[in-house]
């Protein structure tokens, strides 16, 4: 008789999470806002909402909490006509999924400021948090709405699209910013919105040059090139404007990255992320690296970009002199969690 084994492989269907930036959605139209008497002088009302999603991308089910009455209803009522993209796993078989986020209401009862006229005088920029201002080959777009009062100083921040820490940055930054008071036809100041897009871009995406503040839209600069000052050489050794081309990498074993850049990129949505380091090399007449120094880049990344560069041989045949040298070198890397 022939022994027959069973076909588990259908047992467990695998359904992936979805974060705000994995959605990928296609059609996410919001939800009508309530009448006034609903909102109870709120500004603005959050409804936390979990969807399960078929592997079409269309609804299956779709839940809120936090909110009440009408707001819930619209919600659910609305997001049930959402489609997605759908989400391939490595059989190229479409697969279920989640999607939990905040679907945030927000009370249209202010008139809403000209972004080409009305916007801030001399606004501060918000910082790139963290890791993030070393980024490579990465583009976050985070919508904000801030409400002002009569006399032109921003109440509250409302963000959206970004992780906690980017929103913090935006609020902190927003905070700053002052604007002139808007009259009504009666000559009355009067409270407004005013919305904007903040745009963190890393500057390989785009030219530097092009990353301004305009209307309407903010736009920053990520992984910049190094711009600080860099001691003179010591007696005896040349400085280089170029880094010496690489020769081999040693293959002696090195301790791993830090764990929490792998818990970094979970958050952000990312699949693999790159960071730009920038590192002052001097390199003896064998083409060793003898000396190092950090100059810029993620501080918990320090000693792991040093091990890597000190690793590293190269080519000095273009070199007709026997001094060390030393130069700039910009040093990505790239980190993909398992």
């Amino acid at each position: 008789m022939l022994a027959v084994e069973p076909d588990l492989t259908g047992d467990v269907e695998s359904v992936v999470a979805r974060t705000v930036a994995t959605a990928n959605p296609i059609h996410d139209p919001m939800p009508p806002l309530p009448d006034a008497e609903h909102w109870n002088d709120k500004s603005r009302v959050v409804c936390h909402m979990n969807l399960s999603i078929h592997p079409d991308g269309t609804i299956q089910r779709a839940l809120a909490s936090g909110c009440t009455d009408i707001f819930r209803d619209r919600a659910t009522d609305t997001v049930k006509t959402w489609t997605f993209a759908p989400i391939l796993d490595e059989y190229q078989q479409a697969v279920r999924s989640t999607y939990a986020f905040d679907l945030t209401y927000r009370r249209a009862d202010r008139p809403v400021r000209s972004t080409a006229s009305e916007g801030p005088s001399h606004p501060q920029l918000p910082e790139p948090p963290r890791l993030l201002r070393w980024a490579m080959n990465l583009e976050i777009s985070c919508s904000a709405v801030l409400r002002i009062n009569a006399e032109g100083t921003v109440e509250e921040v409302d963000v959206e699209g970004c992780t906690e820490e980017v929103i913090r940055s935006i609020q902190a930054a927003a905070h700053q910013w002052e604007f002139e008071p808007t009259q009504d036809d009666a000559g009355v100041s009067i409270p407004t919105l005013y919305p904007v897009t903040v745009t963190f871009r890393s500057t390989d995406l785009i030219q530097e040059s092009l990353s301004v503040n305009i209307p309407g839209l903010m736009s920053i600069p990520l992984a910049a090139a190094y711009k600080g000052d860099i001691p003179p050489p010591p007696p005896g050794v040349m400085q280089l404007d170029e880094p010496l081309p690489k020769k081999s990498t040693s293959s002696q074993r090195i301790k791993a990255a830090p764990d929490s850049i792998f818990h970094w990129i979970a958050e952000m949505g990312e699949e693999s992320a790159q960071f730009q380091h920038y590192l002052l090399v001097t390199v003896n007449k064998r083409g060793r690296v003898t000396e190092v120094d950090y100059l810029d880049g993620p501080p918990e990344l320090q000693a792991y970009a040093t091990l890597l560069v000190r690793a590293i041989a190269f080519d000095r045949s273009g070199i007709e002199h026997s001094d060390p040298v030393r130069f700039v070198m910009p040093f990505p890397i790239r980190f993909k969690p398992k």
